[in-house]
């Protein structure tokens, strides 16, 4: 998972594994996980920026990823989520979605969020959720990057089951989760479906539809319980007033001028 997230794989004169964070509990963390598993030391650099890489020169190391996770020994826009991860145990799909939160991940004053140049690396992570009981939606932004936003509904269970409550996401979570908690108490918010179904409302009553449920259906947004109140109190008072002007009239010229239908439709 950390080196999906910010790892890289080299192949030339030399062959080189590296990670790479501004966090040093990270660093520490895959530090320790390479002395564990294949006792390597690395050689560790940082930039002016406070970024520092830890780099592992060695050719063994570099076939082993690549003949057992090749999904991952590739560009950032071709990374995939490795096949023995995707057909392995919830448990070991959890494991690989923290290391990637962790290197890659976010937390906004809207959501939890990855964000990657790879749409299969983003849909496969979607899988992985869906394996732990975990909703997401996936939007691509104007940058090109892709997005996975985990849904408020499975904010608490996503916290509770990839991240670690020594990390600093946890706590950006838990601040997020509560401030969905009283959103969600103010207004429920329902699928965006159902904007096609009043978009289809609207226009069989003669209602012009402005557009208000194109950003929803589009990004997969929910649409709050009062916005769908609104439109159907609409739909309702323009039914109401096509029954009144059946019931005044037969005549098809008074119905067209009372109703605002054409002879076709009326």
């Amino acid at each position: 998972g950390y080196l999906t997230s910010e790892g890289h794989f080299y192949a030339g004169r030399t062959y080189e594994v590296g990670f790479s964070s501004k966090d040093l509990s990270l660093i520490n963390e895959v530090r320790s996980l390479f002395a564990q598993l294949f006792g390597l030391k690395p050689t560790i650099g940082v930039n002016k920026y406070g970024v520092v890489t830890l780099r592992y020169l060695s050719r063994m190391l570099y076939d082993f990823f690549e003949e057992n996770f090749p999904e991952i020994v590739k560009t950032s826009s071709e990374k995939r989520v490795p096949r023995q991860i995707l057909c392995g145990s919830a448990e070991i799909g959890k494991e690989f979605l923290r290391g990637l939160f962790l290197g890659d991940g976010s937390i906004d004053f809207y959501s939890a969020t990855l964000k990657s140049s790879s749409k299969a690396l983003i849909e496969d992570c979607q899988d992985l959720l869906l394996k732990l009981g975990i909703c997401s939606s996936i939007s691509r932004g104007k940058d090109g990057y892709y997005r996975l936003r985990i849904l408020s509904h499975s904010l608490k269970k996503f916290l509770e089951e990839v991240i670690p409550k020594r990390s600093p996401l946890y706590d950006k979570g838990m601040k997020l989760l509560e401030k969905s908690s009283w959103a969600n108490r103010s207004h429920d918010v329902l699928p965006p479906d159902i904007g096609k179904t009043l978009r289809e409302l609207m226009r069989s009553v003669g209602l012009a539809y402005r557009g208000q449920f194109n950003e929803h259906l589009k990004r997969n947004y929910g649409i709050t319980r009062q916005t769908i109140k609104k439109e159907i109190d609409r739909i309702e008072q323009r039914i109401r007033h096509i029954l009144k002007g059946i019931g005044e009239t037969r005549d098809l010229r008074e119905l067209r001028s009372l109703i605002g239908y054409s002879q076709e439709k009326l």
